[in-house]
C-alpha cells in the first residue's frame, strides 16, 4: 500500500470572515521540497470544539481516502481546535505556528513598552 506523507499540515483558524460573519478554516499542506498546496477551505458556523471536530473528521476522511498520513499539524492558538485535532488525529503532533507565536510576543512587548515609554518601543522595534 502506497502512503503519501505531506511534511506539514497548516491549519489557520484566524478570524477570516466573509460578509455573513462566517469563520474560514484554511488548511494548507507543505511537501518535502518546500512547496505548498491548498488542501481545503471550510466555512464554520462557530468556534466551538464540535465545529472544529466536524471539520477535522472531514479532513481525516479525505486523508484516509487519498492514503495520506497526517503526522504534523501547525495551528494558531485555538484551544478548541487543538482538542478536536487530538481527538481525530491520534498520532499527529501539534505545534504552534511561528508566525502566530511572533505576533503574540510582539503584542506583549508592545503592551509592556507602551506602558513604560512609547519612544522605547519605537527604538526596540527599529532595532
Amino acid at each position: 500500500m502506497f502512503v503519501r506523507y505531506p511534511e506539514v499540515v497548516h491549519i489557520d483558524a484566524t478570524y477570516k470572515v466573509n460578509r455573513f460573519n462566517v469563520l474560514l478554516l484554511s488548511i494548507i499542506g507543505t511537501t518535502s521540497v518546500n512547496t505548498t498546496f491548498q488542501i481545503a477551505s471550510i466555512f464554520l458556523v462557530g468556534k466551538h470544539r464540535s465545529d472544529y471536530y466536524w471539520a477535522m473528521k472531514c479532513l481525516k476522511r479525505m486523508a484516509d481516502e487519498f492514503k495520506v498520513l497526517v503526522n504534523v499539524i501547525f495551528i494558531n492558538d485555538e484551544p478548541a481546535l487543538a482538542l478536536a485535532i487530538a481527538q481525530v488525529f491520534l498520532e499527529a503532533r501539534q505545534f504552534y505556528c511561528i508566525f502566530h507565536i511572533n505576533q503574540a510576543v510582539l503584542a506583549q512587548i508592545k503592551k509592556k513598552c507602551l506602558e513604560a515609554d512609547e519612544e522605547y518601543y519605537t527604538l526596540f522595534i527599529n532595532d
